[in-house]
């Protein structure tokens, strides 16, 4: 389902940056990576055509595969509308939904109905608000060459996100942090282009302290949470035998 969610998530961005942007800001871009991924499938057929042919079993669990269907999430989705049923305004609490009694997925495989089941209804209405964001972009664009790149990775996340879980995992959730942060300083550098500030030792003293304890707080996380990750594995284990889709957030311990 990743390979199709990423296919997806690049057919409904590309077409729409094209018109946010217009040709001239985005259209190198979209030329790479149609270009790129041209010659992917080309590599991708070339090594097929010359590597051996699969075996009768891996070739048997090919044909078993629903390459159509939606892999469970139809399941996850209605546990969704459920949690938001239950819980419309407060949702049932971030990171809840993995605990609910299921052996499909951890999480919904779709940031909205996420967001809406375990924050509510009004946290995502609020989050729709950000796409007033948009109206600065093309501006943007103009004066700085990393908001459509930016804007790019943002878009592609957000679709490959509307079947997908990459939005809860911790590299991608990093790399899409990242990517923001990039676009929205890129804005705001166009906004202030003819505006001279002078540099205050105060704010760059902030603004690194801030970056030094969000860098603290991650190696400290993924330290402790290595360290106790064979004790999750064996809570997981006992609680969850014969348990499918690992490892996931709950054998990692990161539920418990």
């Amino acid at each position: 389902m990743q390979t199709r969610a990423i296919w997806l998530g690049y057919l409904l961005v590309l077409p729409a940056s094209v018109l946010l942007f217009g040709w001239r800001n985005a259209g190198s871009a979209v030329l790479v990576i149609v270009g790129t991924a041209v010659a992917g499938v080309a590599l991708f057929d070339i090594f097929s055509w010359v590597s051996p042919g699969p075996t009768a079993e891996a070739a048997a669990s090919a044909g078993l595969r629903d390459w159509s269907g939606l892999t469970f999430r139809e399941g996850v989705w209605q546990m969704s509308g459920e949690a938001i049923s239950k819980a419309p305004l407060l949702g049932i609490v971030p990171m809840q939904f993995a605990t609910l009694d299921n052996r499909v997925g951890a999480h919904p495989h779709n940031w909205v109905m996420q967001v809406a089941a375990e924050w509510g209804v009004p946290a995502l209405l609020l989050l729709f608000a950000l796409v007033l964001l948009a109206r600065a972009m093309p501006q943007a664009a103009t004066f700085d060459s990393t908001v459509v790149p930016a804007a790019l990775a943002l878009g592609v996340g957000l679709a490959n996100g509307l079947v997908d879980g990459n939005l809860v995992m911790p590299v991608s959730q990093s790399a899409f942090a990242l990517a923001g942060g990039l676009m929205l300083a890129a804005i705001l550098r166009a906004q202030e282009n003819s505006v001279t500030h002078p540099i205050s030792l105060a704010k760059s003293l902030v603004s690194f302290g801030a970056a030094t304890l969000a860098a603290a707080a991650v190696v400290a996380f993924a330290v402790f949470s290595f360290s106790d990750q064979a004790n999750g594995v064996s809570r997981f284990q006992q609680t969850q035998p014969g348990a499918w889709l690992l490892p996931r957030f709950w054998e990692q311990g990161l539920l418990f």
